[in-house]
């Protein structure tokens, strides 16, 4: 099984508070879009593939792969934003 990560500078955390501003920003997401955040723990931390997590939620392939983009767009943004107000 191959991993690939999808937000480069999360594959190792620089330190406690940083994986702490992670679960914070999955959190927020599971609290807006519950199976988007599913979603990112099933394929990203769990491993599965996309076609597994979806079948896993019951979704098709396709809005998994919408779900996927949204999801990881929307990490992205919370990541530089809690970056920006921590400078």
């Amino acid at each position: 099984m191959v991993r690939i990560l999808f937000l480069p500078e999360l594959a190792v955390a620089e330190s406690d508070d940083d994986l702490m501003a992670l679960d914070t920003d999955l959190e927020r997401l599971n609290n807006q879009a519950p199976v988007k955040a599913e979603l990112i723990k099933l394929s990203y931390f769990s491993g599965l593939r996309m076609a597994e997590a979806a079948a896993f939620l019951n979704i098709s392939v396709a809005t998994a792969e919408r779900y996927w983009a949204y999801s990881r767009a929307w990490l992205h943004q919370e990541v530089i934003r809690v970056r920006d107000e921590s400078a």
